[in-house]
């Protein structure tokens, strides 16, 4: 650590807030003492993020905040490279400063270190290798990619503009992907889809922040947020609730639901609940440290085929076999397999759809391996072996090996237990103590015979009562199955409630917006009907059906592209025939088309669209465009040729004149 910079803190003034605080800041390069400083808690934080020192070494961690609450603030402000060490520990246990310092030799007498040396003393101490490194954010980052806007433009483009915000969120994602697996980093990608692309997604990346410099960048734009966020290490936090130590002897099956809101549900292989859980920032990381601690996964279930790829992601990272069903199960399906597992355990609270899937998927497993497992444990208890992990052998159900090889292998693990705890007797000895062993055995066969003749007994009882049972639970299960049918069909009626619900809300949507349509149209009607508005064709392709070029009256048509307009219709503008209304937002553009380029073209003061070939326009910019028509008309061709219409009426009335003499 000789080479790399550190920063080293001591506390001078504590306070209300952070910003009353006030520190001795000593900063050292290699050998260098580079820096002695009073700063501020803002003053600090900018010097850190200047220098981007390697460690940043204090006495006591609580004094960056005053509080386990403002120290998670602190944190959260700290360059994600750093690493934090509390100098003054060792052996996991706290010593007083003073010690370190007279042990490292840098102070000879006993006198009270003041903040400046403290600071000075902690720096030299974490360059020397002391004290304990404190891991501040896990290797793993967040990446959220989102619009920079709400997507609110208003009119009649809102959708389109809300898509082409989507598009650009679509093409940060996949550019984003593309940098992630050419550079064969790990991660998961969560995304919502909506018409026309992704709305939202969250990378977590399996990578420290720093080897994303350079490949990803964060981005704060009006169409597109790229926000890249390293992940707080959870055992730093006070608050964290330790789970119990990871059970070797127990063996897991993992039921996982993924996506944005994640559903996990954990069975043990003998079919107890050992953890149901849900939550939206339940990433892999998370679970992985979860389930290790819960015991030893040997496999993920889903519940839809094919799987998901975080499903497979997650079985490879545990090291555990991947269980997908012939076929994704059903709604029906997965609610009789939970109803039934709760009702023979009624403490089980599953509290939303993700664990139920995640448990369904799980008890589906289960299932497929249901019947071995149950035929190994009466076959190992009917033997005997009662204290035995059966546990460690049912795993190997789940390998697919043979029953008898498994009960061979508990036998002779079994049997090297036994020889492990057996004394090692001398054959001299066993001479010696022949008879002694030979009346023991004599009186074990004794008490075997007498065991023997009451099991005979017992078995003829019990016999009796499984006869009696037998009948029973004929009657039992035809009941059963009564109700099984009964309720798999409430859970199909209350699926098909749910989706009309969802219908009905789609079209109270579609009713609400027909009706807004509808008040609209009776204010465009009513604006027509007192003559204050007119109907203008829109001039495009599809609506030239509504253009009469028959009648030999001037057309009128609206347009939000001239340029394109004049590009087919040139012919009859310059023949007097066709002007154009522009929107109220082209008055400077009408301008410049009346006066520059002769074009009957009028921005309307009002413009209403009534649909994609019609619009209403108020009638004075109508009137307008019929009366430029004519007068530019005129203007064009005086400009050309130099005459008026009228010029032409004076030369033609003169040569007839001229005839008649």
């Amino acid at each position: 650590m000789s080479s790399d910079k550190i920063v080293g803190i001591d506390i001078i003034r504590s306070g209300s807030d952070l910003s009353q605080f006030r520190y001795a800041m000593v900063f050292l390069e290699g050998e260098v003492l580079k820096a002695v400083k009073e700063v501020s808690f803002g003053g600090l934080i900018r010097e850190l993020w200047e220098i981007k020192p390697d460690v940043l070494a204090t006495d006591n961690v609580l004094e960056l905040g005053g509080s386990k609450k403002d120290l998670l603030r602190v944190i959260k402000m700290l360059p994600p490279s750093i690493t934090l060490v509390q100098v003054n520990v060792e052996s996991g246990k706290p010593v007083k400063i003073q010690y370190l310092a007279e042990k490292a030799g840098l102070v000879s007498d006993k006198s009270k270190l003041d903040p400046f040396k403290t600071a000075l003393v902690v720096a030299y101490l974490a360059r020397e290798g002391y004290g304990s490194k404190l891991r501040v954010f896990e290797d793993k980052v967040k990446i959220y990619v989102y619009p920079g806007r709400s997507g609110i433009a208003g009119g009649s483009r809102t959708e389109k503009y809300v898509r082409n915000l989507r598009a650009i969120v679509t093409r940060h994602v996949r550019k984003i992907k593309e940098v992630l697996d050419k550079n064969n980093i790990d991660y998961d990608l969560m995304v919502r889809k909506s018409d026309g692309g992704i709305e939202k997604a969250l990378f977590t990346v399996y990578t420290p922040r720093e080897r994303l410099h350079g490949l990803i960048k964060q981005v704060k734009g009006k169409d597109v947020v790229v926000k890249i966020k390293p992940v707080l290490n959870k055992s730093f936090l006070s608050n964290i609730i330790e789970l119990r130590k990871s059970d070797e002897r127990r063996y897991l099956i993992i039921g996982y639901d993924p996506g944005v809101n994640v559903g996990l549900a954990v069975l043990d292989l003998d079919m107890n609940l050992v953890y149901v859980t849900s939550g939206r920032e339940l990433d892999r990381g998370d679970i992985h440290n979860l389930l290790i601690k819960l015991g030893r996964p040997v496999l993920v279930a889903t519940d839809k085929n094919p799987p998901p790829e975080m499903c497979r992601k997650l079985a490879a990272s545990l090291g555990a076999l991947l269980y997908v069903p012939q076929k994704s199960l059903s709604t029906a399906e997965k609610e009789v397999a939970v109803s039934e597992f709760i009702k023979r355990h009624p403490s089980i609270d599953v509290k939303n759809t993700h664990e139920r899937d995640a448990l369904a998927a799980a008890l589906k497993a289960y299932g497929e391996f249901q019947e071995k497992l149950d035929k190994l444990s009466y076959k190992l208890r009917e033997m005997g072996f009662y204290d035995v992990n059966l546990q460690k052998y049912k795993v190997k159900v789940l390998m697919n090996e043979d029953l008898s090889s498994i009960i061979e292998e508990v036998i002779n693990d079994y049997v090297r237990e036994e020889r492990k705890e057996s004394t090692v007797v001398l054959k001299s000895d066993v001479t010696a103590q022949a008879p002694k062993v030979e009346e023991v055995l004599r009186e074990r066969v004794s008490v075997l015979e007498r065991e023997k003749e009451f099991y005979k007994q017992r078995v003829l009882e019990l016999e009796n009562v499984v006869r009696e049972l037998s009948s029973r639970l004929d009657t039992v299960t035809s009941e059963l199955n009564e109700r099984i049918l009964k309720d798999r069909k409430v859970s199909e009626l209350m699926q098909r409630v749910r989706n009309l619900e969802a219908r009905l809300r789609i079209l109270e949507n579609e009713n609400s917006v027909l009706k807004s349509k509808t008040i609209n149209h009776e204010n465009l009607f009513m604006k027509l009907y007192a003559g204050t508005h007119v109907l203008v064709p829109v001039y495009n392709d599809k609506c030239l059906k509504f253009l009469r070029h028959d009648r030999e009256e001037v057309l009128v048509a609206f347009t939000y592209n001239v340029t394109e307009a004049l590009k087919d219709a040139r012919g009859l503008v310059e023949s007097a025939r066709l002007g154009f209304l522009l929107p109220p937002t082209a008055l400077g553009l009408s301008k410049h088309l009346i006066e520059e380029e002769l074009i009957p073209a009028v921005s309307a003061e009002e413009v209403f669209e009534v649909n994609e070939c019609l619009v209403v326009a108020d009638k004075n910019s109508f009137v307008r465009v019929i009366a430029l028509v004519p007068q530019l008309s005129e203007e064009r061709r005086k400009k050309k040729y130099g005459l008026t219409y009228e010029d032409i009426n004076a030369l033609i009335e003169e040569y007839r004149k001229s005839r008649e003499f």
